[in-house]
């Protein structure tokens, strides 16, 4: 680490008097300690910075201000890539001065396109030092280039300045930015995450990398379209043609920091982005002590994360952001990670405290069954307001005062029980209930409660819906192999390793917008079934609690991974199985009424004109009760259970079955009458989605597949699809909002993109919303429901979300009927992005004389879609994306202005040709 520079006057002016002889091609020996901001000729190797990116040498210049330091290569000192020296070569944190970047390199066009410098000189005052290197388009020789790297007085970032002039006679085109090599940096897009390779985005915002120093790329406003590779990224921040004799000029910024969430504090004041701040400590939960270098992964609005902070080593973490809702993944070395929900408001400090558990340390299980056995989450209820379903439950036949409720958030539904029973073959009590027209639709914990203390609450046990349609899809998973797939025996790898929950969540967050009517996930849920009283892993509360994130229902049946056991594992035989039962099966099935004697969790329902069939499967790896399991499945009990379910269905048609794996290859589909069976443990898909009857495994969502698989269903029909991804860091459908959604806003835009080959007419999009504003409506799609929960109103509005497109959705308070709106309000624009057209919406309080003017992202006045004098009340413009004269406008980012006297109110549009 180098000492921190305290500067002299006698020294100031040595600076001045070296820049000055250095901009007359006289190398001047820099002298220390300094303060900057100052430009001088390297003269030593002590003089450059170190780190696995520095590529600094005696003769390049070294630029700084006692916050940052950045080495420009000398004419004939430059990248590979380059076609001549100049070139931003390293940059670094004067606290550090460890350079783990490439290069910036500017471009002018499709590469190799590039500027040439044959001219260096360096200039500086108190305020500003900058490095000066002229040269021309390698393409286009006419073309003059001139490139300033401007470094102002304790500020962290560089100021890149290209100016092109044409002194050619005919015009050129220009298409400028830089090329960045981030080499052992992890490259990085907020909002997109650390996966981007391969990606080409378009951003308003920033790109970085973070490392040992972190760094951040932006301008001060409008859009970067930017191609990424392994280790780089091609960025443009211009597009335009140049006259004979015009010049442009375009700027950007490279930030540098200690760690990335430092970064992008930079980018903040470059952009002048308002944001809060967010402050706090991380603890160890059983020693209370601080952790240091515990990183914190702000995602935001259910995309990848926006910036990474790192703990000190006295715990603390602080960092700005921009105000939106966020999720917050925490995770350290030998810790088990956790998540944060998090609000973010402009001009506001949020604390933070949070306590991480170590890996190994005991911790309270999650909720087990107790009561109800059915509906549960893995094995729930579907019903309609108005509907009924029936209740399991375990309780002694003497138990009397039977209530249940249905619960959403905290909005308590109580149903009518129109019939309880005690069965006494089966000994339990089997309660109807009768759901109140009055339900709200959704996804509910069921509650009941009976004489005795008798008392349970269920998650996610009953979906209420509007109606149950013929006309549906559903989705499969399966190998889901949470928290990890490496193995107990591999020692602290596995304990620390929680990766398979995150592609677990990444495959959840699209299900959540696709909207199934219900998930089917076959099996090997875990990766080791008895481990969760051993070494605390706790498989199964992480895996309940992780599918409780689903907003649909979910049925579950058991793999091989999930009861099998291992032999050579230190838990007893037996141990995997009675865990699943715990959580996720029957604990009745341990040791069933004499009247009953069924020992596997074998179920069906049925949805729209189908039958669903789940059947447990597995290899008794352990070979615990060999004599009632065998060694693997199915069964003789279980097939001719599964034969007799099968007659029972009678004419309803088609049929599913979903199971792990036909261990013992005793499923004939075309025998059994079965349209189609689902199922997985092969870790690929497999299987005719043409030929019917259809017998289908699906990839894996583990070891970072994230694979599931659409099935529709239509007029009896069965349409299986092909596999979609989920992609590395679940971009391949998302949905990007506004404003915070987070039930501070009384009007958010949602756009969804879909990348992926499947159309999802089903599609949701969830808002939350300001309760107090309620009613809401929506421009586009049909709102579901409106829950209000206490401040919040919960909006749940159905999308069509096409193939390979985008859909935007706002929702906004509903004024229909009011006599005279209570203020004037600019809606956002329908659709948007907008392709070839878009709808402008706005309303009045009162008649008033209005402009509706778009401006680019340089404040030009682009076009004027209503200029006059309207009525109170809502009003609808529409715009065919053209400018003033008739032009059709690029592709990019636009402002909508609604003015008039008193008021003005603006929101931003995107164009994508």
């Amino acid at each position: 680490m180098r000492f921190k520079r305290v500067a002299t006057a006698a020294a100031s002016l040595f600076m001045l008097l070296s820049l000055w002889a250095s901009s007359a091609g006289d190398p001047v020996p820099s002298t220390r300690p300094i303060t900057g901001p100052t430009a001088h000729i390297v003269t030593s190797d002590s003089d450059l910075v170190g780190g696995s990116g520095a590529e600094g040498a005696v003769g390049d210049v070294r630029l700084e201000n006692g916050r940052v330091v950045f080495i420009i290569g000398s004419l004939d000192h430059g990248p590979a890539a380059a076609a001549s020296g100049g070139h931003l070569l390293d940059a670094a944190p004067a606290s550090s001065e460890i350079d783990v970047l490439g290069y910036v390199l500017p471009t002018l066009g499709e590469w190799p396109r590039q500027a040439v410098y044959d001219s260096l000189r360096l200039t500086g005052d108190a305020s500003e030092a900058a490095v000066i290197l002229g040269g021309h388009d390698s393409e286009h020789t006419g073309c003059s280039v001139v490139t300033r790297y401007r470094l102002a007085a304790d500020e962290p970032h560089l100021r890149l300045e290209t100016v092109v002039r044409n002194t050619t006679a005919a015009s050129v085109e220009l298409v400028a930015g830089d090329s960045i090599n981030w080499l052992h940096s992890e490259h990085f897009v907020p909002g997109y995450g650390f996966d981007v390779t391969g990606l080409t985005t378009l951003y308003d915002e920033w790109v970085g990398a973070a490392g040992v120093s972190s760094y951040g790329y932006c301008r001060e406003a409008g859009l970067m379209s930017s191609t990424h590779g392994l280790d780089w990224t091609d960025t443009r921040v211009l597009d335009t043609t140049l006259a004979p004799g015009d010049s442009v000029t375009f700027q950007r910024y490279l930030v540098v920091g200690d760690g990335l969430s430092d970064a992008s504090d930079g980018v903040h004041v470059v952009r002048d982005t308002p944001v809060g701040v967010v402050s706090g400590q991380v603890l160890s939960r059983n020693t209370g002590l601080p952790l240091e270098a515990v990183t914190l992964d702000f995602e935001v609005n259910g995309l990848a994360i926006y910036t990474r902070a790192v703990t000190g080593s006295d715990g603390l973490v602080d960092a700005t952001l921009p105000s939106a809702s966020y999720l917050v993944g925490v995770g350290a070395d030998g810790y088990y990670s956790e998540e944060l929900p998090l609000s973010i408001a402009t001009g506001e400090t949020t604390a933070v405290a949070l306590e991480l558990r170590p890996v190994g340390w005991n911790a309270d299980k999650g909720d087990t069954l107790t009561v109800v056995m059915r509906p549960i989450l893995s094995v729930p209820g579907i019903t309609t307001a108005g509907g009924s379903f029936t209740i399991e439950a375990l309780a002694p036949p003497s138990t009397s005062n039977w209530t249940a409720a249905l619960r959403l958030g905290s909005v308590e539904t109580p149903v009518t029980l129109t019939q309880t029973s005690y069965d006494d073959t089966r000994e339990l009590w089997t309660l109807d209930a009768a759901v109140p027209l009055s339900a709200h639709g959704g996804l509910h914990d069921l509650v009941v409660t009976a004489s005795g203390d008798v008392a349970d609450t269920v998650a996610n046990a009953v979906s209420v819906r509007e109606a149950i349609d013929d006309d549906f899809y559903i989705v499969h998973i399966t190998d889901t192999h949470l928290p990890t797939h490496n193995y107990s025996h591999d020692g602290e790898e596995a304990l620390e390793d929680s990766s398979e929950m995150e592609d677990l969540r990444a495959v959840i967050n699209d299900i959540n917008t696709i909207n199934p009517a219900f998930v089917l996930l076959t099996g090997d849920l875990v990766n080791e079934g008895e481990l969760e009283d051993y070494l605390g892993m706790r498989v199964y509360t992480r895996a309940k609690r992780l599918l409780s994130a689903l907003e649909v229902p979910v049925y579950v049946v058991a793999g091989n991974h999930d009861l099998g056991g291992w032999n050579s594992t230190p838990p007893s035989d037996g141990t995997a199985r009675r865990d699943w039962w715990r959580f996720f099966g029957w604990r009745y099935l341990a040791d069933p009424p004499a009247g009953w004697p069924v020992r596997t969790q074998d179920y069906s329902f049925d949805y729209g004109g189908v039958h669903f069939v789940g059947l447990e499967t597995y290899d008794n790896y352990d070979l615990w009760r060999q004599e009632i399991y065998g060694y693997d499945s199915l069964t003789d009990d279980q097939y001719a259970w599964l034969l007799s379910d099968l007659e029972h269905a009678g004419a309803l048609t088609p049929t599913v079955l979903f199971y792990h794996y036909d261990f013992s290859n005793q499923i004939d589909l075309s025998e059994l009458g079965v349209e189609c069976a689902l199922w997985g443990h092969i870790h690929w898909s497999s299987g005719s989605i043409t030929e019917p009857p259809y017998s289908i495994s699906t990839g894996t969502v583990c070891d970072g597949r994230r694979l599931y698989r659409l099935v529709r269903f239509s007029d009896g029909d069965v349409l299986p699809s092909h596999t979609i991804s989920a992609g590395a860091q679940g971009l391949l459908l998302r949905t990007a909002y506004d404003a915070p959604n987070d039930g501070t806003a009384s009007s958010v835009t949602a756009v969804v993109t879909n990348e992926t080959s499947e159309r999802f007419e089903h599609g949701v999009v969830r808002f939350k919303l300001r309760a107090d504003d309620a009613p809401y409506a929506t421009d586009e799609g049909t709102i579901i429901r409106t829950v209000v929960d206490g401040t919040t109103a919960h909006c749940l509005v159905s999308l069509d979300i096409p193939a390979h497109g985008s859909a935007a959705v706002t929702v906004f308070p509903d004024t229909t009927g009011a006599e005279e709106p209570s203020s004037t309000v600019l809606h956002q624009s329908r659709p948007n992005p907008a392709r070839s057209g878009t709808t402008l919406g706005f309303v009045l309080a009162s008649r008033s004389r209005v402009a509706l003017e778009v401006y680019d992202v340089t404040g030009r006045l682009v076009a004027v879609p209503f200029e006059g004098e309207a009525g109170p009340g809502p009003h609808d413009v529409s715009w065919n994306l053209t400018d003033r004269n008739g032009r059709p406008v690029a592709s990019g980012v636009y402002f909508e202005r609604l003015s008039g006297e008193g008021f003005s109110t603006t929101r931003k549009l995107v164009v994508i040709r």
